[in-house]
C-alpha cells in the first residue's frame, strides 16, 4: 500500500507541475483514497498527508488562477479549430469557386486583404479542402470532373497526393482548376497560398534523344538505329510523348528485335541503314 501511495503522490506532483488540472484533481482523490486506506499506524502516513495537503493547496491557487484569465467561447457548429485567421475567409469558399473566373482568382492576390481584428482564429466546418490553380488550357482538355490528379504540394508542407477534380472552367488561354481532398487537412489548415506540381499525364518508358528517331520511307513508322556488334540495326519504336529534346518511347520487352535499356542508340543517323558496318 506505501508503494502505491509513494506513486500516486509522485503522479499528483506531475499534473500540478505541468499545470494539468483536470488529471491533477483525479490523481488528488485517488491518493486520498488509498490514504485512508492505509493503515493508521504507519509511520511515513503522516508525512504523505502533509505532502497531500500542499499539492492540493497548490492546486486550488491553480484552479483560481486559470478561472480569472480563460473562458469558454461557443461555436455556431462542430469543425476543425485553426488559430489563423487571414481575411480571406469570406473571399475564397467553395461556393465562390464555383463561378470564379481567372481573372477572379489572378485579381484576389493583388488586392490587400487584413485579416479580422481580435479574431482567435477560425472554425473549419469541413474535412474537404480545395486548391485552386490557374493552368494553361490546353492541359484542361480532357478533363473532366471527378478525375482524379496527381498533386505535389510544396513550400511549408511536403505532401504526395491524390485530389479530386472538382470544377474545370476552360478559357482561352489560361483556365482555373479547382481540385479537393479529404486527406492531410491538419497539415493544410493553416495555408493559403503554395506552389505545387499538378501530374496531368505520366508516362512510362525509354527516353531516346531526338536527334535520333527516324522514319521509314516504306512504312513511315519512326525508329532508331542502334550499335549490335559492328552493325546498325533498325528497331522500331512507338513514341509516347515529346519531352523537347527527347521523346519517350515505349517499353515493348515481347521480342528481343525491339528497343531495349540497354541498347547503345546511334545519334549520327546520316547514311545510316539497317545493316551497315560502322567504325
Amino acid at each position: 500500500m506505501a508503494q502505491r501511495i509513494a506513486s500516486s503522490a509522485a503522479s499528483l506532483a506531475g499534473q500540478v507541475a505541468q499545470r494539468r488540472l483536470d488529471a491533477a484533481r483525479a490523481a488528488g482523490q485517488e491518493l486520498r483514497s488509498l490514504i485512508l486506506r492505509q493503515s493508521v499506524g504507519a509511520s511515513d502516513t503522516g508525512a504523505m498527508q502533509d505532502q497531500i495537503s500542499q499539492l492540493q493547496q497548490q492546486l486550488d491557487s491553480l484552479e483560481a488562477s486559470a478561472a480569472s484569465d480563460t473562458k469558454s467561447i461557443a461555436a455556431q457548429s462542430a469543425g476543425y479549430y485553426s488559430a489563423v485567421a487571414d481575411g480571406y475567409e469570406t473571399r475564397l469558399t467553395p461556393q465562390i469557386l464555383e463561378s470564379m473566373s481567372v481573372s477572379d482568382f489572378q485579381g484576389l492576390w493583388e488586392e490587400a486583404v487584413d485579416a479580422p481584428a481580435q479574431n482567435a482564429g477560425r472554425l473549419i466546418a469541413s474535412a474537404q479542402w480545395y486548391y485552386a490553380c490557374a493552368v494553361e488550357s490546353r492541359y484542361l482538355e480532357d478533363l473532366e470532373v471527378g478525375d482524379s490528379l496527381q498533386v505535389s504540394l510544396g513550400g511549408e508542407v511536403d505532401l504526395e497526393l491524390n485530389m479530386t477534380v472538382t470544377r474545370v472552367n476552360r478559357e482561352e488561354e489560361m483556365g482555373l482548376l479547382v481540385l479537393s481532398s479529404q486527406d492531410h487537412l491538419a497539415s493544410v489548415s493553416a495555408l493559403r497560398r503554395l506552389n505545387a506540381d499538378v501530374i496531368f499525364h505520366s508516362y512510362s518508358g525509354l527516353r531516346v534523344p531526338r536527334e535520333a528517331v527516324c522514319y521509314s520511307e516504306e512504312t513511315g513508322s519512326a525508329g532508331v538505329y542502334v550499335l549490335e556488334g559492328a552493325k546498325a540495326v533498325w528497331k522500331d519504336i512507338q513514341l509516347l510523348y515529346d519531352n523537347g529534346d527527347t521523346y519517350i518511347a515505349a517499353l515493348d520487352q515481347s521480342s528481343t528485335s525491339n528497343l531495349w535499356p540497354e541498347d547503345l542508340i546511334l545519334l549520327d543517323t546520316q547514311e545510316l541503314f539497317d545493316g551497315k558496318l560502322v567504325k
